[in-house]
């Protein structure tokens, strides 16, 4: 077998490689539809430190509407602190918002992230105005982040939906195979060179 053809065959091994790695990536939408009636958002739900910020209610309440199911969030007003947290850094999504559009002739309405990695500004989002039906406000952001800060006026906006991906975490011996096969077309390149 020519340097060619193995060169092939490892670069098609290490592009299956690749996407089984990145698709070892999660999803997680947290839609709040297991939480029952109203309440205080816990720590650690949905893989999030809501930092006692966050109620969760059913109601019907328009225009605070949910994405899905009943349930969605909105600051605990008696803490005013519109953000939360992450253990590991993730990449954020997003989340649906609704809530109280700026035409309404009160509250600034507008909805957007700020997005910290380490306590450093990383990205902000585009603004939403909400409105009573729900909308995705995309992060706009791939890299990683480990909390998130909704910037609107607290009374005017409900979240749910909030969604996030974990970044797959390759296998010490898949790394271990795929360098050990660069190794090999390294080698075998050199040899060729020679030759």
């Amino acid at each position: 077998m020519d340097i060619k053809q193995t060169a092939i065959k490892f670069l098609g091994a290490a592009a299956l490689a690749c996407t089984a790695l990145s698709a070892s990536a999660t999803t997680t939408v947290v839609n709040f539809d297991d939480l029952q009636g109203d309440g205080q958002v816990a720590n650690g739900y949905g893989g999030i430190n809501w930092q006692n910020n966050w109620m969760y209610y059913s109601d019907s309440q328009d225009p605070y509407n949910p994405a899905s199911g009943a349930e969605r969030i909105y600051v605990n007003y008696s803490t005013n602190q519109s953000w939360f947290s992450f253990d590991n850094a993730v990449v954020f999504d997003g989340a649906a918002v609704a809530g109280v559009p700026t035409g309404w002739g009160y509250g600034t309405g507008f909805v957007s992230f700020s997005l910290y990695y380490q306590g450093n500004l990383v990205s902000t989002s585009a603004q939403i105005d909400p409105s009573q039906t729900p909308t995705f406000l995309s992060s706009g952001y791939s890299g990683l982040v480990d909390s998130v800060h909704v910037n609107g006026s607290n009374d005017y906006y409900v979240l749910d939906d909030v969604t996030y991906s974990t970044a797959a975490v390759p296998e010490p011996e898949n790394v271990a195979l795929m360098l050990a096969g660069l190794a090999l077309v390294g080698g075998m390149a050199r040899r060729a060179r020679k030759a």
